[in-house]
C-alpha cells in the first residue's frame, strides 16, 4: 500500500512539474535500440550544446546566418522590366514578373529553388501583366490583371495546386482585379467590375457604370457572386487579405472589414489616407506599406506611421527579430503611385525625365518597431540620429526595390528596372556541437539528410570519452582519426573503443554569399 502511494505521488509531481523520464532496461547509459542520435527537430535546444554563424529554419533545419548587410545580386530570371510580386510555395521562391501592368501583353511566373540554385519559367499568363500571388490552404492563387483575350466579359483568376495551373476565365465583366484571399471556405476577388450593360450598349462604350467589387466563389473559381461594391463610381479596390479572422479590404483609401456578415469603414472619417501596396502579418497586426509610410491595423484600429520620410514602400517581410522593408523616396515631391491601374507599380518609362530617387532596404529590430505600434507615434518623431545609431540599418541599393519575400529563410528583393533578384548575403561558415549521448562499443553510421547548392559544404566530426567531464578534453576528428579531417559523405562508418559518451560537430560552409546549404537531419545508429 505505501509502495502504491509513492508511486501516485511520484506520477503526479510528474505530470504537475512535465517530468519525462527516459527509457532503458536498468541503466541509463545503454542504448536499448534504434539511432542513439536523430536530431530531426533543430529547435529542441536540448540537442545543442552551442552553435555560431547558424540558424533555424521554419522547416526545422538548420542554414547559415543571414548577415544584416546590404543585398546582393542573386540571379537574373527574365529579360522583363520589373519584378513585381514573389512568395513562397512548397519550398520555392515563386516570381512575377511585366514590363509595366497594363503596358505590356504579357506575365511571366518563374520558380527559383534555393537548394539548387537553380531557376526556370513555370507558367505565361494571358494577362497585361502580373502583380499579385497568393498562398491560401496549400494552393497558390494570382489574380488575372487584365485578360488579353475576350474583351472585358470576363476576368480570370489563375489557380496552382503544385502540380497542374487552372485558368478561370469566369469573372463577369472584371477589367481589373487585384487581390485574392481565401475566406471561410470560399475564394474571394477584389476588382474593377462593370455594371450589367443594357441591351445593345457594349463595355466600350464608356456608357457603363464601373465600380470597385469584391466577389465570392464557393466552387473554386467556377461562378462568382457580388459581395461588396464601392458607394461611388470608379476603380477603388485594391489588396484583400485576412487577418484575425476578418477579411480586410484596401478601398476608397481606407480598410473595409468583413466578419463574414457585414462590410464595415475602419475610418470613414479619414478616407483617401491609405493606399496600400503590400502588407506583412505578424501575430498581433497587420502591417501595410503604402506610398506615404507604414500602417498598423491591429484590428481594431489603425494608425500611420511614417517612418524618415519613406514612401513607396514596396515590400516587407519579417527575419528573425528584425523587420526589413524595401522602398524608394523621390528627391523632389512625391509621384502617386495608388492602388489601381499602371501606376500601382513603378515600372513606367520616364526616360530622360526620370526623377531622382534613392532606393533603400532599411532593417529595424522588432523591438523598436513594437514601441512605436504601442504607444501609437511616428518614429519621425523620435531622435533620428539615435535611432539610427542604435537601430536602424539602411542600404542603398542601384534598382527600385519592387518586391520582397522570405524563402526557406532567406530575404529576396525584386528590382526594377533590370527585373533582378537580390538577396541578403550569408555568413561564410557556421559551426554547431550536438548534445552529449551515452555510446558503447561497437561500429555506428553517422547518416544526414542536406541539400547543398555549388560552392556549399556539409562536414561531420566525431569525438567521444568515457565520461562527460574529459569531453571537452577530447578533439573533434574525422574518418582518419585527425582533427583536419571530416566526414563529408552520409552513410560512413567510424567506430567507439569504450563505453562512455558521444557528440557530433556539423560544419557548414560557403564560398558565395547567395547560397546557403541546408541540414534538415542528422542520425548516427550501431550497426548491426
Amino acid at each position: 500500500m505505501l509502495c502504491q502511494k509513492i508511486f501516485l505521488i511520484v506520477a503526479i509531481l510528474m505530470m504537475f512539474f512535465d517530468v519525462h523520464i527516459p527509457i532503458c532496461n536498468g541503466n541509463t547509459d545503454k542504448i536499448v535500440s534504434g539511432p542513439i542520435i536523430d536530431d530531426n527537430d533543430w529547435r529542441d535546444k536540448k540537442k545543442i550544446t552551442s552553435s555560431s554563424g547558424l540558424e533555424t529554419g521554419e522547416e526545422s533545419w538548420v542554414l547559415l546566418k543571414t548577415e544584416l548587410k546590404e543585398p546582393v545580386f542573386a540571379f537574373d530570371p527574365t529579360d522583363d522590366e520589373t519584378i513585381t510580386c514573389m512568395t513562397e510555395y512548397k519550398g520555392k521562391l515563386y516570381i512575377g514578373s511585366c514590363t509595366a501592368p497594363g503596358l505590356t501583353d504579357t506575365g511571366s511566373i518563374f520558380t527559383y529553388d534555393p537548394e539548387s540554385h537553380t531557376w526556370k519559367k513555370v507558367f505565361h499568363l494571358n494577362e497585361q501583366g502580373v502583380i499579385r500571388m497568393e498562398v491560401y490552404n496549400d494552393m497558390l492563387y494570382v489574380p488575372g490583371y487584365d485578360a488579353n483575350d475576350g474583351g472585358w466579359d470576363l476576368g480570370n483568376i489563375y489557380i496552382y495546386d503544385g502540380t497542374a495551373w487552372i485558368e478561370r476565365r469566369t469573372v463577369p465583366r472584371a477589367v481589373h482585379t487585384y487581390g485574392i484571399a481565401v475566406y471561410k471556405g470560399k475564394i474571394y476577388l477584389s476588382a474593377d467590375i462593370f455594371d450589367q450593360p443594357s441591351a445593345g450598349i457594349s463595355l466600350t462604350s464608356g456608357k457603363v457604370p464601373i465600380y470597385g467589387r469584391v466577389v465570392s466563389s464557393s466552387d473554386n473559381g467556377l461562378t462568382w457572386k457580388e459581395e461588396y461594391r464601392g458607394p461611388t463610381q470608379g476603380q477603388d479596390v485594391g489588396l484583400l487579405m485576412v487577418f484575425k479572422n476578418q477579411l480586410v479590404l484596401n478601398a476608397r483609401g481606407d480598410l473595409v472589414i468583413f466578419d463574414g456578415e457585414k462590410w464595415k469603414f475602419l475610418n470613414p472619417e479619414r478616407a483617401n489616407f491609405l493606399y496600400v501596396l503590400d502588407y506583412a502579418i505578424d501575430r498581433d497586426f497587420l502591417l501595410l506599406g503604402t506610398p506615404f509610410g507604414l500602417c498598423y491595423y491591429d484590428g481594431k484600429r489603425s494608425w500611420r506611421s511614417l517612418i524618415f520620410d519613406w514612401g513607396y514602400i514596396r515590400g516587407m517581410c519579417k527575419l528573425g527579430d528584425y523587420w526589413i522593408f524595401n522602398h524608394y523616396t523621390l528627391r523632389d515631391g512625391f509621384i502617386y503611385h495608388g492602388p489601381t491601374g499602371t501606376h500601382n507599380y513603378p515600372a513606367l518609362k520616364y526616360g530622360s525625365n526620370r526623377p531622382p530617387f534613392w532606393a533603400d532596404v532599411t532593417i529595424i529590430p522588432h523591438e523598436v518597431l513594437m514601441q512605436d505600434a504601442v504607444c501609437g507615434k511616428d518614429l519621425v518623431d523620435v531622435d533620428r540620429r539615435q535611432l539610427w545609431a542604435g537601430s536602424i540599418k539602411m542600404f542603398q541599393i542601384r534598382d527600385l526595390p519592387t518586391s520582397m519575400c522570405k524563402c526557406l529563410g532567406r530575404v529576396y528583393i525584386g528590382t526594377h528596372p533590370e527585373g533582378r533578384v537580390l538577396v541578403l548575403p550569408v555568413v561564410k561558415q557556421g559551426v554547431l556541437e550536438s548534445a552529449v549521448y551515452p555510446a558503447e562499443p561497437a561500429s555506428y553510421r553517422i547518416s544526414w539528410e542536406s541539400a547543398t547548392p555549388p560552392g556549399t559544404s556539409v562536414k561531420f566530426q566525431i569525438r567521444t570519452a568515457t565520461n562527460r567531464e574529459s569531453l571537452n578534453d577530447v578533439e573533434f576528428i574525422g574518418p582518419d582519426g585527425t582533427s583536419q579531417s571530416f566526414f563529408e559523405k552520409s552513410g560512413e562508418i567510424f567506430k567507439v573503443a569504450h563505453k562512455g559518451f558521444i557528440q557530433y560537430r556539423v560544419v557548414l560552409t560557403t564560398d558565395d554569399p547567395v547560397k546557403t546549404p541546408y541540414l534538415r537531419r542528422v542520425t548516427i545508429s550501431k550497426v548491426e
